[in-house]
């Protein structure tokens, strides 16, 4: 009997301990810290979980969903990106993207062709002045791989080479995004056409490796 009575009183104080708990917020935060010395030259890329905003962002995502068709604005993001150079050289972001391959043994299956958009805010100098550029470049998987020259203009708003640059300060983008949407028309088909068919996109997983290289222009 006084087993039971010790053990009920065990849990009775358990209960009152978590019903007067007080929950803990949470107060941490992470912030990235970036630097460098001497002659730098970088890229990064991270992917956006699928969780973000409801689904509505990030991988993994269904392929009919209409973030990723050819008729959305931008596309899906699905990433973010970011970089950096103090080099003494120009340099442009080489892109190659694969198509986006269906993961199975069915052999009706056919790649897909597909565009990525990179957004990025870039910060530069010339003549001591620092200023700052939005801009964009887009890239298809039928036009692979090709080069893109990063843009910028001088304290008018007004295009420049980047012989303009000062080329000995850092210059770069942080957390630019990138957007994926198919390409309207998929050989002879439409996109449309493709993915509502299972014998052309048959239930499953589907892959692409896409490769961001910084490159110095000789």
């Amino acid at each position: 009997m006084n087993r039971y009575r010790k053990l009920n009183i065990l849990l009775l104080l358990f209960i009152v301990f978590s019903l007067y708990a007080v929950p803990q917020p949470d107060v941490s935060r992470e912030i990235v810290l970036q630097g460098s010395y001497g002659e730098v030259m970088s890229i990064s890329v991270e992917p956006i979980a699928a969780q973000t905003q409801a689904y509505r962002f990030g991988m993994p995502f269904d392929i009919q969903d209409i973030s990723v068709q050819s008729s959305a604005a931008l596309g899906r993001p699905i990433a973010h990106w970011s970089f950096l150079s103090n080099s003494s050289t120009p340099f442009s972001i080489n892109v190659n993207a694969e198509k986006l391959t269906y993961d199975g043994s069915i052999e009706t299956a056919v790649p897909l062709d597909y565009c990525l958009t990179f957004n990025y805010n870039v910060s530069y100098s010339i003549d001591a002045e620092e200023l700052s550029y939005s801009s964009s470049f887009t890239h298809s998987t039928d036009d692979n791989p090709k080069s893109y020259a990063i843009t910028y203009v001088n304290g008018e708003g007004k295009p420049v080479n980047s012989s303009d640059i000062d080329l000995s300060q850092l210059r770069g983008s942080v957390d630019g995004t990138i957007f994926f949407k198919f390409l309207e028309n998929q050989g002879d088909k439409t996109s449309e056409e493709i993915i509502s068919n299972d014998d052309l996109t048959p239930p499953g997983n589907y892959f692409a490796r896409v490769t961001l290289t910084l490159e110095v222009n000789e």
